[in-house]
C-alpha cells in the first residue's frame, strides 16, 4: 500500500486471514513504534474486514461466499481511509517501509518447540477471546432481563431479545 508503514499495509492483508484479536501478534515488533493514527487504522482494519475463521462460519450459516469476499475486499481500502480521515497522521512515521531488522529471530530450533511456543503465546489470546464471550452473554442476558421486566410491567409476554421475530 502506498504511502503506509509495512507493517500497517501487511497488517490490513492479515486481516483476512485472523481476527482483530491474532493480526495484532503477527506485527508485535512493529506496535511499540507505531503512531496512535496507525494503531487507530489497524484496529479499525480489523472491525472492517472478515477474518477467515469467521467467514468460515458465515458460509456455513449459508452466506454466499462472494458475498463475503467481495464485501471484505472493499472494506478494507475504504475503512482504511475513513481511519486516516477520522485519525489523520500528525506524529513522524519513525518506522520505515520494509524494515525487517526488527523482526524476532525465531529461538526455537525444531518443530515441538516452535509448537508449544505458540500454544504459550495463545494463552493470553484464547482467554481474552474468552472474556469477550462471556463479558457478551453476560450483556445480553442483562439486555434479555431488562426486556422482560418491562414487557411485565406494561402486560406484553415474552418481550425479549429472542422472542422478537424479525420484521417481514
Amino acid at each position: 500500500m502506498a504511502g503506509v508503514l509495512f507493517a500497517l499495509g501487511d497488517m490490513w492483508f492479515q486481516h483476512f486471514f485472523a481476527y482483530k484479536d491474532e493480526a495484532p501478534l503477527l506485527i508485535r515488533p512493529f506496535l511499540a513504534d507505531m503512531t496512535k493514527s496507525e494503531l487507530h487504522a489497524v484496529m479499525t482494519g480489523g472491525f472492517a474486514t472478515i477474518a477467515g475463521t469467521v467467514m468460515g462460519a458465515y458460509i456455513g450459516f449459508g452466506v454466499p461466499v462472494n458475498h463475503l469476499i467481495s464485501a471484505s475486499v472493499m472494506s478494507a481500502p475504504a475503512a482504511l481511509a475513513i481511519s486516516k480521515l477520522t485519525y489523520p497522521e500528525t506524529e513522524k512515521v519513525s518506522a520505515s517501509s520494509g524494515d525487517f531488522s526488527r523482526m524476532e529471530k525465531p529461538q526455537e530450533r525444531n518443530l515441538i518447540e516452535a509448537a508449544s511456543a505458540g500454544a504459550t503465546a495463545s494463552i493470553k489470546l484464547v482467554g481474552s477471546i474468552a472474556v469477550h464471550v462471556i463479558a457478551f452473554l453476560c450483556l445480553l442476558d442483562f439486555v434479555n432481563a431488562t426486556l422482560i421486566w418491562f414487557g411485565e410491567k406494561i402486560g406484553l409476554q415474552e418481550f425479549s431479545l429472542q422472542a422478537s421475530k424479525p420484521a417481514t
